[in-house]
């Protein structure tokens, strides 16, 4: 035999990898290091759209660690002023609840903290893709987590505090994804137990982990070769945990969604949704999200009506959709049986970004960055995979070590990771509070009907905020502009309509526009009550009694606990000398359960109109007791006792008065 051609056995490629303590430390610096130098520049944020659902304006968080017990008995949304109950995510809430005990209202510490958690998320998500895809080289769960880590599309769930409840849910499931593989490599019940409470704690953080109900045991399936017992039992243990979560909240509000008033310019298909116009959506739906994680160049913090076209699809969105489904479903369940990992993450893509395809379900905002949030983790398999296809590198244990790393193929990461976390760092900035993102937002998203609006309100609040005459016209001009462009979108925007008729109001005192309005507002929505009140508050100004009296009478009707129209209707019978009716109305206010020390004062007024001071004074002390906070009214008490030589509550109104200032009107009048 001749020696010099033996063939030279082939080098195989050994994931040699120690998982030692110096390399989970090298792990967890280089994933915790990046994180920070991807959002370090998003601490400096304070706080922007929807974060008063879970932060500083939402009465339990900021109440602390005390009303724990309430947030987990409460739903996550409760609008009382319509009627809303809905969500339950309590443990969003209730971190926020711990946060402001320990450091109080900070939005730095809130950005902090979600970026830390983002940070361990990627490192748990590394160190679980290590675990699963022991088969493969360490390079493939290593770029697939940088990828994740680097996406723009992310930068709504890190930058948007109210998105903590995704950073959660998606870290919780994660972990309980381990401790079901665990489960399914080694049948301890300790692991299985595990996996059920990570699942119940993902549920409790946001219901978009319900896909997961077929991923943990299509992963088990792909990664382990356990026997269909196992994965039958683990399915068994996600429905226990999604059970729980249903039964839990069935006791505690009889119903497990409440009540959610959906609005036209959040998504059409709350209104039509017959299955061609759902599959039409949802095509548009599919190619946003696949423009979205390819090319995340434009990045929108809401879509909505009409941002997104969704009841007359454009054909392109829809053929390239079908096209590409297709191809990745068929392509998927071909290789299902011989566990081809692109097959995996194809399979993940499809089944996680399922809930917001708007086929089953619509989505709120019809599609969001968030939304794609979970699903990005599959595209960054597919991504990673081709990649190593393309440049023909070997990356399972089984294939040769030829050119690993190939300088085109290094390169080409490189230039994907370092554009990507360009795009995150400049995104940051524009989340930096409201104003600075609708004003960005804005001007890219112009046919949204919603961030039109919301742009819109904020002019108006820029235009309170300055004193100079030119630059407030501007802002006005500019508000009036973005409310006119929300209701050319959607003419039946009952709010955008109505702040269009409170801006000429304001700052033109345009008080026919104003009432025309309105009544737009209240043709489009009858049961606006702010609407009501406003035309009544215009026709009082106008000495329209009659009219005003109506109008206050009607969201009176609407809304019986809102005290402001009480308090209009008994200022206007005092007008007219009608004190027997203005002491009807408060008594009347009283009786259904205003929460306002505010009837109080107004009968109060009354009997000094009637001169009767002794009675008066017995329900200012009252309105007193109810809110111990009002200045003007303490100020006035405490000159009046003095006035009377009574030095105990002159003494006891002036060290109120000493106290922190809680001005809340109305003022008594004067005698």
């Amino acid at each position: 035999m001749d020696k010099s051609k033996k063939k030279k056995p082939e080098k195989v490629l050994v994931n040699t990898v120690p998982n030692t303590r110096f390399f989970r430390l090298k792990t967890f610096i280089y994933f915790i290091a990046f994180a920070f130098i991807l959002y370090g520049n998003s601490i400096s944020n304070k706080y922007s759209l929807d974060d008063e659902l879970v932060t500083h304006f939402n009465g339990q968080p900021a109440q602390g660690i005390n009303d724990i017990p309430a947030i987990f008995t409460s739903h996550y949304i409760t609008h009382y002023n319509n009627g809303e109950q809905f969500g339950y995510r309590p443990i969003v809430k209730a971190s926020f609840a711990i946060e402001n005990s320990l450091f109080g209202e900070n939005p730095h510490i809130s950005h902090l903290i979600n970026i830390l958690l983002y940070a361990f998320t990627c490192i748990f998500l590394f160190f679980l893709l290590k675990k699963i895809l022991f088969n493969y080289h360490i390079a493939l769960p290593f770029l697939i987590s940088t990828f994740f880590l680097v996406h723009p599309a992310h930068t709504e769930v890190v930058d948007s505090l109210k998105n903590r409840d995704v950073l959660f849910s998606f870290f919780s499931v994660l972990v309980a994804l381990y401790f079901f593989i665990r489960y399914a490599e080694f049948g301890k019940i300790r692991a299985f137990s595990g996996g059920i409470f990570f699942f119940l704690f993902a549920l409790l953080s946001k219901i978009d982990v319900l896909p997961f109900l077929i991923i943990i045991p299509l992963t088990v399936y792909f990664f382990t070769e356990t026997g269909g017992k196992k994965i039958i039992f683990i399915v068994v243990g996600i429905l226990f945990a999604l059970i729980i979560s249903s039964l839990w909240q069935h006791i505690l509000f009889h119903t497990e969604h409440g009540v959610r008033h959906f609005l036209y310019f959040e998504n059409p298909l709350y209104f039509n949704h017959t299955l061609l116009t759902r599959l039409g959506a949802g095509c548009v739906s599919f190619f946003f999200y696949i423009k979205l994680l390819c090319f995340p160049k434009t990045l929108i913090s809401y879509y909505g009506y009409n941002q997104i076209e969704v009841l007359h699809p454009n054909f392109f969105m829809v053929l390239i959709s079908v096209l590409v489904s297709i191809t990745a479903i068929a392509y998927a369940f071909i290789n299902f049986r011989k566990k081809d990992i692109l097959a995996f993450g194809i399979f993940y893509f499809f089944i996680s970004i399922s809930m917001f395809l708007n086929i089953l379900i619509p989505a709120v905002g019809i599609v969001a960055e968030r939304f794609s949030y979970i699903a990005s983790l599959g595209f960054c398999i597919v991504i990673s995979v081709l990649l190593f296809r393309i440049f023909q590198i070997p990356f399972t244990l089984r294939e040769s070590k030829i050119n690993f790393w190939k300088k085109s193929f290094l390169s080409l990461v490189f230039l994907l990771v370092f554009f990507s976390s360009i795009r995150v760092i400049a995104r940051n900035p524009d989340w930096e509070n409201h104003f600075s993102l609708y004003t960005h937002d804005v001007k890219i998203a112009d046919n949204s009907a919603k961030l039109n609006a919301l742009y819109a309100a904020i002019c108006m609040e820029q235009a309170k905020k300055t004193s100079d005459n030119d630059l407030k016209k501007n802002w006005i001009e500019s508000g009036i502009l973005h409310y006119e462009k929300a209701i050319s979108i959607y003419p039946k925007y009952a709010s955008a309509l109505h702040n269009l008729g409170l801006a000429y109001v304001m700052y033109s005192g345009d008080y026919a526009k104003a009432i025309d309005l309105m009544k737009q507002t209240i043709a489009c929505d009858s049961t606006y009550v702010e609407a009501y009140f406003n035309i009544g508050s215009i026709y009082q100004i106008e000495k329209k009694y009659g009219e005003a009296e109506k109008y206050y009478l009607k969201s009176i009707a609407l809304r019986p606990e809102f005290v402001n129209p009480y308090s209009n209707l008994s200022m206007i019978y005092c007008s007219r000398k009608q004190y027997e009716k203005a002491l009807a109305i408060n008594d009347t206010a009283i009786s259904r359960g205003v929460k306002s020390e505010v009837p109080y004062i107004d009968i109060g007024n009354v009997y000094i109109y009637e001169k009767d001071t002794t009675k008066a004074m017995t329900e200012y002390d009252e309105a007193m007791r109810i809110n111990p906070g009002n200045e003007a009214l303490c100020g006035f008490l405490a000159q009046y006792y003095l006035r009377k030589n009574d030095v105990i509550k002159y003494n006891e109104y002036e060290n109120l008065l000493q106290q922190d200032e809680k001005i809340i009107p109305p003022s008594p009048i004067s005698e």
